[in-house]
Parts: structure tokens; C-alpha cells; sequence
């Protein structure tokens, strides 16, 4: 095995590629329980669609130590090879658009979102000047869409 971070820890959760005791022993030896996450494991195992299980181990989170709270995933989650996509944050310049959109459409924010889907970057910019929003701005909050 190699370096251990939260992806170590997350693969030997879902591809199960070796037995529980040998990720144990190798957990233990390494000293790596420091670096055990057991909040952003459950919300990767949660994007990879086990979101029942998911839940069941926000239950335990607090409650068991992180050696008890890996052995609990590895032998509840089902095997599972798939990629897991983690959905990150919305950027704030993006937020600082979406609200010139929605005043600008008159709507909510997720009409304006699938607005800005078929909007180019000529269209959001004139709504922008009808705001009167300086250049520098402009350019900053048309490059982070």
C-alpha cells in the first residue's frame, strides 16, 4: 500500500480489494488513524448513491471511535467500482451573476440557472452593462462561469 489519505481509506471502502484485517493491520502499523475522516467519507459514500447507508453512519459518527466507524463501512457499504463525483461548493462570483439573472429575468434562481445554460458570454456580459457593473468586475464574473 501506499501513502494513506482520505482516497485510501474511501477505495478500501467501496473496491474492497483486500480483507478488513489486512487494512487494519496496515492502518495500525502506519499510524494512519490521524488522518481518518470519517465526515467526508460519508458524504463520498453518500455521492456515490448509498444515501440510506449514508445516513446510518451519521448516526454512529459521534458516537464510535474511527477504527469502530471504518469496520461499520467496510462491512455495510456494498462493493462499489464506480467514480464517485463530489459536487463542490458554488463559487461566489457565480452566486453575484446568478442574482443579476434573476432580477434581470424577473425568476427564481433555478430558472436562472438553466438560463445561463444557453446564454453566451456576449449575452451575460450586456446584462451586466445594464446593471452597471465596472469592466474589471465584468470580466472577473464572465471568467468564473
Amino acid at each position: 500500500m501506499k501513502e494513506v489519505n482520505l482516497f485510501t481509506y474511501l477505495n478500501s471502502i467501496l473496491k474492497k480489494e483486500e480483507s478488513l484485517e489486512t487494512y487494519l493491520k496496515f492502518f495500525k502499523e502506519q499510524d494512519e488513524w490521524k488522518n481518518f475522516n470519517g465526515y467526508m467519507l460519508i458524504r463520498y459514500i453518500y455521492y456515490a448513491g448509498f444515501i440510506n447507508i449514508a445516513n446510518v453512519y451519521n448516526w454512529f459518527l459521534n458516537t464510535l471511535n474511527k477504527e469502530q466507524l471504518f469496520v461499520l463501512m467496510y462491512k455495510m457499504t456494498p462493493k462499489y467500482n464506480g467514480f464517485v463525483k463530489y459536487i463542490k461548493k458554488i463559487k461566489t462570483e457565480d452566486l453575484k451573476v446568478m442574482e443579476y439573472l434573476k432580477n434581470y429575468y424577473q425568476c427564481s434562481e433555478e430558472r436562472a440557472r438553466e438560463y445561463l445554460k444557453f446564454l453566451n458570454n456576449d449575452d451575460v456580459n450586456e446584462i451586466l452593462d445594464k446593471y452597471a457593473i465596472d469592466e474589471k468586475n465584468k470580466k472577473k464574473m464572465i471568467k468564473e462561469l
